[in-house]
């Protein structure tokens, strides 16, 4: 933890000096920028929206095909397949889909939580900074 605070102190940083250089850089401006920038947040962006793929629709198992062939010495043979699908109660079905919609909200106010967490450091970090810069 303290090693990504450090990259992220770094990181903020750097941004702050390379935006100073071109004109001042108020608090939203270098919040935006961090939120735009930061990797975290994009990760945690990424998770949000594949967990709301998986939340949609409904998912059954797929259809499984087989083949048979028997032999027999004189007889002849026999060949034949079987495709078979297993269809589940609908309350499994409902409740499946529910947990993952479950998964999507938690999946969600983890990603604000960290967000926020991200956003607040850098908010702190700019704070320090104008102050270093002030004395």
């Amino acid at each position: 933890m303290k090693a990504f605070l450090g990259a992220l102190s770094f990181f903020c940083l750097s941004l702050f000096f390379a935006e100073q250089a071109y004109a001042e850089l108020s608090l939203i401006e270098f919040l935006n920028e961090v939120e735009q920038k930061n990797l975290m947040i994009k990760m945690e962006n990424s998770k949000v929206r594949a967990s709301e793929a998986e939340a949609i629709g409904i998912r059954i198992p797929s259809p499984m095909v087989s083949v048979s062939q028997m032999r027999e010495e004189g007889a002849g043979s026999a060949i034949g397949f079987e495709v078979n699908q297993s269809l589940p109660f609908p309350t499994k079905v409902l409740s499946d889909r529910s947990a993952r919609k479950y998964e999507n909200a938690a999946q969600a106010a983890r990603y604000s939580q960290r967000k926020n967490e991200i956003l607040v450091d850098a908010r702190m970090k700019f704070v320090e900074l104008w102050a270093a810069q002030e004395r």
